[in-house]
């Protein structure tokens, strides 16, 4: 009864932090952002230097 304790907590925590990541102090990151916003960094660069950008 216990073991489904930790899940609903990460249901129901608003960062998705589940009891050990509390204790571990580790936080969740989702990396699917993480590739979007390297590709506008990028293109923020391009822009910044002048470069035409093969995408468009």
């Amino acid at each position: 009864m216990f073991f489904g304790l930790g899940f609903l907590w990460i249901l129901i925590s608003k960062d998705r932090r589940g009891w050990h990541d509390y204790i571990a102090g580790t936080c969740v990151i989702y990396d699917w952002d993480a590739r979007v916003g390297t590709l506008l960094l990028a293109r923020r660069r391009e822009e910044a230097a002048g470069t035409p950008s093969p995408h468009r």
